[in-house]
């Protein structure tokens, strides 16, 4: 966990060389749960970890927090698109992570893969509450693609 903390890719590949365990075990005191491996390496943005991790079965189902609302908040677009190459199931992800996102195409993969984006009417309040910066603008501005995900969703 150390060398993924302090972005040292070596010892890390060394670590799950040698068949040490990958998969974070969580303490019984909720409140001194430490950084997880996985979510160090979003964190960080060494997506070369986090590849290592998937790669050598690291099980994104047992994390308490999905993946994605440490990669769409911190990860970068990059981790967002190789947790969706390894399948990580979107369904856990937060609304308002997913449409912290400013790029149209992963918020239609979320879409298209069964994140709820209406849940808790989190769309419709993301897009009333501001007009800076409100991702979805650009899309809704130039001519829809009447298949596009996200019109389909806002009509």
């Amino acid at each position: 966990m150390d060398a993924i903390a302090a972005g040292r890719f070596y010892d890390a590949e060394r670590w799950v060389a040698s068949d040490r365990p990958i998969q974070f075990v969580y303490p019984e005191n909720r409140r001194k749960t430490p950084l997880r491996p996985l979510q160090a390496a979003i964190r960080s943005g060494q997506h070369d970890v986090v590849l290592l991790l998937l790669a050598n079965g690291y099980r994104t189902d047992l994390e308490r927090r999905c993946p994605y609302n440490e990669a769409l908040r911190y990860g970068g677009d990059h981790v967002v698109r190789l947790l969706l190459a390894w399948n990580v199931d979107v369904t856990t992800a937060d609304v308002w992570a997913i449409l912290s996102c400013y790029d149209v195409d992963i918020l239609e993969e979320f879409w298209r893969r069964g994140a709820d984006l209406t849940r808790g009417n989190e769309l419709a309040g993301n897009l009333g509450s501001s007009t800076s910066k409100r991702q979805l603008y650009p899309a809704l501005l130039t001519p829809p693609d009447p298949e596009s995900a996200v019109i389909q969703l806002l009509r």
